[in-house]
């Protein structure tokens, strides 16, 4: 018999709040109406669960709110309280999932890489196909420069080309660097590096 612990107990409670609050709304008020009170009462509580990361969310739901499209004003609350994760923080995540795997010359995981297929093997995981090779990830994106860097960005190295990671913010970059190494985050190498581009579906 599982026990539920005290924030599933908050939560379920919050959920059956809700579910009477609309009851009671939709007996007194009718449909419309009672789905935006609802709405806002969701955000209320968002609001108090999380502080000051939803406030500003609040204040632009409640300001936008129609009168006479409800479904409207759901997917706009939606939508701003739940954005969608940005591909690269999804590529960098599936990267850094992969860290301490071994590098091995050729290979595109999953439990081994080199450095393209590393790259290639995270971006996948956001929806993206790229070659498993430097120097055609070079051309698979648009190229942005090292004060516009962004997380999941591919950065490169040397004048061949020879060399790729995937940034992950702060000047560092989670990488397959070589042979006998395993991939890690490493700070980017700022005296080799010759560009970055940040990939686009195809």
């Amino acid at each position: 018999m599982r026990i539920a612990t005290g924030k599933a107990k908050r939560t379920y409670a919050r959920g059956v709040s809700i579910v009477k609050f609309v009851r009671r709304a939709l007996r007194r008020n009718g449909p419309a109406r009672s789905i935006r009170a609802a709405l806002r009462r969701v955000i209320r509580l968002a609001t108090v669960r999380d502080g000051r990361r939803f406030a500003a969310r609040d204040r632009f739901a409640r300001g936008r709110l129609s009168r006479t499209d409800p479904w409207h004003d759901f997917k706009r609350v939606f939508r701003h309280t739940h954005p969608k994760p940005q591909r690269g923080m999804i590529a960098v995540n599936a990267a850094l999932r992969q860290v301490g795997d071994p590098y091995v010359w050729g290979a595109a995981g999953p439990n081994a890489f080199d450095c393209s297929g590393l790259t290639q093997w995270a971006w996948g995981h956001a929806g993206v196909s790229l070659d498993h090779f430097t120097g055609s990830q070079w051309n698979q994106g648009r190229h942005v420069s090292r004060n516009a860097l962004k997380p999941g960005d591919l950065v490169f190295f040397h004048a061949d080309l020879g060399h790729v990671g995937l940034y992950v913010g702060g000047g560092r970059m989670v990488v397959a660097p070589h042979a006998g190494a395993r991939v890690r985050v490493d700070p980017v190498n700022w005296g080799s590096y010759v560009g970055a581009v940040r990939p686009w579906p195809r």
